[in-house]
């Protein structure tokens, strides 16, 4: 009975000291999912036809995570939704894919993979596809007006003025 109580009694000092810490964390996270910037807008729905494809120039050696705001439209969809990261050689380092309802509408998605060594400045291509997105059934991203043309979005191979929300 004795060492039942104690471990009450630990784990109740425990959620007290965590709780401070989760309540940080969630303000962060609050602020940078539901506060959109003042030129963000979801780019459309991603059908099975379209292909989308970023620039990304790392800032930092060790690339191994990569967040990307998604919108459902506050709606339940039944697709897929797929990433694949090319180094500069065009060769995928990395590719999944993720059923709709795994993603929270107007919300950062992490897409995580293994550290990629000598990342640093080098430029990786992120492209996003649905092989079966459809209109009315489709997830979108979320994009921000650009003017430097080293970071235009790609649709269907054609430059957009403006990148994905990162």
């Amino acid at each position: 009975v004795d060492k039942t109580r104690k471990q009450e009694t630990e784990i109740s000092i425990l959620k007290e000291q965590v709780k401070p810490v989760s309540k940080k964390i969630l303000k962060i996270l609050e602020k940078r999912i539901y506060k959109p910037r003042e030129n963000e807008f979801n780019f459309g729905e991603i059908k099975n036809t379209d292909v989308y494809e970023q620039v990304i120039v790392p800032e930092r050696d060790k690339l191994f995570r990569i967040d990307i705001k998604i919108a459902t439209f506050a709606r339940k969809n039944n697709c897929n939704l797929t990433f694949s990261l090319k180094n500069f050689k065009n060769n995928i380092v990395h590719a999944e894919s993720h059923h709709s309802s795994e993603f929270k509408d107007n919300s950062f998605f992490p897409i995580v993979f293994q550290p990629i060594d000598n990342s640093q400045n080098e430029k990786f291509y992120l492209q996003i596809s649905s092989p079966d997105g459809d209109y009315n059934n489709a997830l979108s991203v979320y994009c921000m007006s650009t003017k430097n043309k080293k970071y235009f979005l790609k649709f269907n191979n054609e430059e957009k003025n403006c990148k994905l929300v990162l």
